[in-house]
């Protein structure tokens, strides 16, 4: 996976203090998660040359210079829970008994999501 950056935002009295912005390169998206506090999606980076103890949950403002990331790593979610849903599926459909009475049981759709460790 291409890595990108991540622009860090500072306030006007870190700018004073810093000429410049720092930017971290982006090795991965581990994992996304719904900060309910402040109404926001927030993603779990895997730093480039830091270890995993680094990682840090960062809104997706801080995430402008790897959209294509982000993007890649939504679709990549999609597509496993798509498979898993379609796994679930078929195996219903192979084990679907009817009751003594002639009616389909009730079946339930259940998708899991994984998270990577």
């Amino acid at each position: 996976m291409n890595s990108k950056f991540l622009n860090k935002k500072r306030t006007s009295s870190e700018e004073s203090s810093v000429e410049d912005e720092e930017e971290y390169e982006v090795e991965n998206i581990v994992e996304k998660k719904l900060d309910v506090g402040n109404k926001q999606i927030l993603y779990l980076i895997k730093w480039k040359g830091y270890s995993e103890k680094y990682n840090s949950w960062e809104p997706l403002s801080n995430l402008t210079n790897c959209l294509d990331m982000v993007d890649n790593f939504e679709y990549s979610r999609e597509k496993e829970k798509n498979k898993v849903g379609k796994k679930i599926n078929k195996n219903q459909s192979e084990n679907k008994n009817p009751t003594s009475e002639g009616k389909k049981i009730a079946e339930k759709k259940v998708i899991i999501t994984y998270k990577k460790i």
